[in-house]
């Protein structure tokens, strides 16, 4: 939904910048993880017991795709 993705837009916006790897919880309303690489964001997850982060790369127009 509209309001889900501007959700995940404040969410992403501090990792923008460095163009981070973030892992979300399952119902992607937080960030678990982050990291340069998928690898790192996923540790980070797995240590908060987060087995299957949602993964993506915040990336400055990362808006425009339609996330599933």
């Amino acid at each position: 939904s509209m309001q889900q993705n501007n959700n995940l837009t404040n969410l992403l916006i501090p990792y923008i910048e460095k163009q981070l790897w973030v892992a979300l919880n399952e119902n992607r309303t937080e960030v678990v993880g982050s990291g340069k690489t998928v690898l790192e964001a996923l540790k980070e997850a797995k240590r908060k017991n987060i087995e299957k982060p949602f993964l993506l790369k915040a990336i400055p127009d990362f808006s425009k795709f339609m996330l599933a």
